[in-house]
């Protein structure tokens, strides 16, 4: 590990195989913990640990792993911080890696930071994201969102989802989003535009015209005067 606290030495213990004695000597110098919490290969006595750590964002990534001691899960259901009891509520055990992941990337962030996201090297089966479809919470609701092979029935309900974020990764991310949640997804995401004007479930009018006329068209804004040249 570089002594230095670098890009690179906080990439090592999130993807990597770390040794007892690398993460003693982390939690040691309370360095790279968020990162340990993170990666699926940190000892399970290291794990415990971190579980109990004072800062909750170490405690948020435990509850949030797969292959967690059920024990361990149920004292985290009691954690005092709110985000660590949401991730256990999130996914109950048995859970897998990949699962952990499309809620990682999706929790904490809007949805115009999210975007369309692309495929994972492995992805849960599409059931899970169906179930996520149906769930009362709505971060599950918006991991099925973002399933651009999520099928029609679910897509359909994710689409009048009282969650505008919802609607908005679903615009970004499915086929079958309706103009309507594209329209909306182009009005609250100016980030997302040059994405959403490649998408012919966009209106046409608005992929025709000016970016300034799209804007102003968009959000019910009269249109610019026209200004004509002075008299010579």
């Amino acid at each position: 590990m570089p002594e230095a606290d670098c890009h690179h030495r906080s990439l090592l213990p999130v993807h990597y195989a770390v040794s007892r004695t690398v993460a003693e000597a982390c939690l040691a110098d309370g360095w790279d913990l968020w990162s340990l919490a993170h990666n699926r290969r940190t000892p399970a006595e290291v794990v415990a640990r971190f579980a109990r750590h004072p800062d909750p964002r170490v405690r948020e990534r435990v509850a949030g792993r797969a292959g967690l001691d059920p024990l361990l899960l149920e004292e985290l259901a009691e954690d005092p911080g709110d985000a660590v009891r949401t991730r256990v509520r999130l996914r109950p055990l048995p859970r897998t890696w990949a699962e952990r992941q499309v809620i990682d990337r999706v929790v904490g962030r809007t949805a115009e930071d999210i975007g369309p996201v692309a495929e994972m090297t492995v992805e849960p089966d599409v059931r899970r994201y169906s179930r996520c479809a149906v769930s009362t919470h709505p971060l599950l609701r918006r991991v099925a969102a973002t399933c651009a092979g999520l099928p029609r029935e679910p897509a359909r309900r994710l689409a009048d989802d009282p969650d505008p974020r919802v609607r908005c990764l679903l615009a970004y991310s499915h086929p079958l989003a309706p103009a309507g949640a594209v329209l909306d997804a182009f009005i609250a995401a100016p980030r997302q535009r040059p994405h959403l004007l490649t998408l012919p479930r966009l209106p046409a009018p608005v992929r025709g015209t000016s970016s300034t006329t799209r804007t102003r068209t968009c959000a019910g804004w009269p249109p610019q005067p026209t200004r004509s040249c002075p008299s010579t």
